[in-house]
Protein backbone atom coordinates (compact mmCIF):
# COMPACT_ATOMS: atom_id res chain seq x y z
CA UNK A 1 0.00 0.00 0.00
CA UNK A 2 1.44 3.47 -0.89
CA UNK A 3 0.93 6.20 1.59
CA UNK A 4 0.83 9.70 -0.03
CA UNK A 5 1.57 13.26 1.95
CA UNK A 6 -1.55 15.43 2.44
CA UNK A 7 0.76 18.18 2.01
CA UNK A 8 1.79 17.05 -1.43
CA UNK A 9 -1.64 16.88 -2.66
CA UNK A 10 -3.46 19.60 -1.76
CA UNK A 11 -0.88 21.98 -2.76
CA UNK A 12 -1.33 20.40 -6.17
CA UNK A 13 -4.62 20.31 -5.62
CA UNK A 14 -4.54 24.40 -4.79
CA UNK A 15 -2.49 24.85 -7.64
CA UNK A 16 -5.78 24.46 -9.85
CA UNK A 17 -7.81 26.26 -7.98
CA UNK A 18 -9.03 29.44 -9.37
CA UNK A 19 -8.85 32.99 -7.88
CA UNK A 20 -11.90 33.43 -8.14
CA UNK A 21 -12.67 30.72 -5.70
CA UNK A 22 -10.50 32.24 -2.81
CA UNK A 23 -12.95 30.18 -0.41
CA UNK A 24 -12.04 27.63 -1.50
CA UNK A 25 -8.46 27.60 -1.83
CA UNK A 26 -8.52 29.79 1.96
CA UNK A 27 -9.89 26.21 3.42
CA UNK A 28 -7.84 23.87 1.48
CA UNK A 29 -4.89 26.14 2.28
CA UNK A 30 -5.99 26.23 6.23
CA UNK A 31 -6.14 22.49 6.21
CA UNK A 32 -2.45 22.27 4.29
CA UNK A 33 -0.86 24.30 7.17
CA UNK A 34 -2.46 23.24 9.84
CA UNK A 35 -0.98 19.66 9.06
CA UNK A 36 1.75 19.27 10.42
CA UNK A 37 1.04 20.95 14.15
CA UNK A 38 -1.38 17.85 14.16
CA UNK A 39 -0.69 15.43 16.57
CA UNK A 40 0.68 12.09 14.67
CA UNK A 41 -2.68 10.00 16.18
CA UNK A 42 -5.22 12.87 14.60
CA UNK A 43 -3.13 13.58 11.01
CA UNK A 44 -5.60 11.23 9.37
CA UNK A 45 -8.30 14.56 10.27
CA UNK A 46 -6.62 16.46 7.55
CA UNK A 47 -7.76 13.87 4.65
CA UNK A 48 -11.29 13.43 6.20
CA UNK A 49 -11.17 17.54 6.24
CA UNK A 50 -9.90 18.13 2.90
CA UNK A 51 -12.77 15.28 2.01
CA UNK A 52 -15.31 17.55 3.65
CA UNK A 53 -14.22 20.65 1.79
CA UNK A 54 -14.52 19.19 -1.43
CA UNK A 55 -18.46 17.49 -0.88
CA UNK A 56 -19.28 21.38 0.53
CA UNK A 57 -17.52 22.80 -2.83
CA UNK A 58 -18.88 20.34 -4.86
CA UNK A 59 -22.64 20.01 -3.74
CA UNK A 60 -24.33 22.32 -5.87
CA UNK A 61 -22.65 21.08 -9.28
CA UNK A 62 -23.79 17.95 -11.32
CA UNK A 63 -20.96 16.09 -12.89
CA UNK A 64 -21.84 17.44 -16.59
CA UNK A 65 -21.09 21.10 -15.08
CA UNK A 66 -18.39 20.38 -13.53
CA UNK A 67 -15.29 23.06 -14.51
CA UNK A 68 -12.26 21.75 -16.00
CA UNK A 69 -9.67 23.52 -13.21
CA UNK A 70 -12.34 20.98 -10.65
CA UNK A 71 -11.91 18.03 -12.81
CA UNK A 72 -8.00 18.49 -12.46
CA UNK A 73 -8.27 19.06 -8.91
CA UNK A 74 -10.19 15.51 -8.70
CA UNK A 75 -7.70 13.88 -10.44
CA UNK A 76 -5.26 14.30 -8.14
CA UNK A 77 -7.26 13.96 -4.95
CA UNK A 78 -8.18 10.43 -6.17
CA UNK A 79 -4.77 9.34 -7.35
CA UNK A 80 -5.95 9.42 -10.77
CA UNK A 81 -3.13 11.60 -12.58
CA UNK A 82 -0.99 10.22 -15.21
CA UNK A 83 2.32 11.39 -15.27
Amino acid sequence: MSSRDIIVVLNKMISFVPAEEENFKYRLTNIMESHPYKADEIKINSWIEAQECLNYRLADISSDELPGWMSQLLKVWTNNVQE
